[in-house]
């Protein structure tokens, strides 16, 4: 089975806003994808970078912020920075929710959300983190997970982590494996440049879920297709 996932929502809204994931599910997205983050006073909001430096017309780090504050901003096109509940409730008999965390400190929190909106079922909890999914999967054992797994961020390094792939590549596969036992989860977010042939039947041999990102243009569904 191949799932539709809209990364963040939709590209032809401001990204992780309430329209970009509406027009999402307009499009027949199976899945959507967000990320959660704290505010200062302990609430979920859905907003990718650590900071409303990027997205919006404010400055400043999420943890700093108050909901009541970070709601004052524009998000793109006069949207405010929404809150999990409030992704959820367009997700709800539409689609399932990929929700990815960065910090531990939000677990409990996501998870609790979760359980209180019922929306354990139809969601995946994502994390780069073995320890993140391991605290999930310790409060509620039935929410799914699934582990991040990108490739590196410096250029330089990456090329040459592409140029030597047959030499890495079996170092990078038993890496996931492992991780992904910490983590107690079988689905994997795999980024793109990961994504080989080789590796989709390596993880597919050891009973594991890939969720492939980021995948925008039409060659590139047609190529992991």
């Amino acid at each position: 089975m191949i799932l539709k996932v809209g990364h963040r929502g939709c590209a032809y809204e401001p990204e992780n806003t309430l329209p970009s994931f509406k027009k999402a599910v307009s499009l027949g997205a199976d899945m959507l994808e967000c990320d959660a983050q704290l505010t200062k006073d302990g609430k979920l909001v859905v907003i990718h970078d650590r900071t409303v430096n990027r997205t919006t017309d404010g400055r400043g780090k999420i943890s700093k912020l108050t909901l009541a504050e970070l709601k004052k901003l524009d998000a793109g096109k006069g949207e405010q920075i929404p809150t999990l509940e409030e992704v959820i409730h367009i997700a709800r008999n539409n689609a399932q929710l990929n929700i990815e965390i960065k910090e531990a400190e939000a677990a409990e929190k996501v998870a609790e959300t979760l359980m209180r909106e019922r929306f354990v079922k139809n969601s995946l909890v994502s994390a780069s983190q073995a320890k993140i999914l391991l605290k999930i999967k310790q409060i509620n054992p039935k929410i799914k997970t699934a582990l991040v797994c990108s490739s590196l961020r410096n250029r330089f390094f990456q090329f040459c982590f592409d140029l030597l792939g047959l030499i890495f590549s079996p170092i990078l596969k038993k890496k996931i494996i492992r991780k992904m036992g910490l983590a107690q989860t079988d689905t994997v977010n795999l980024r793109k440049y990961l994504a080989t042939k080789n590796m989709i039947r390596y993880l597919h041999k050891n009973k594991i879920k890939i969720n492939v990102w980021t995948v925008n243009k039409k060659k590139e569904i047609e190529k992991f297709k």
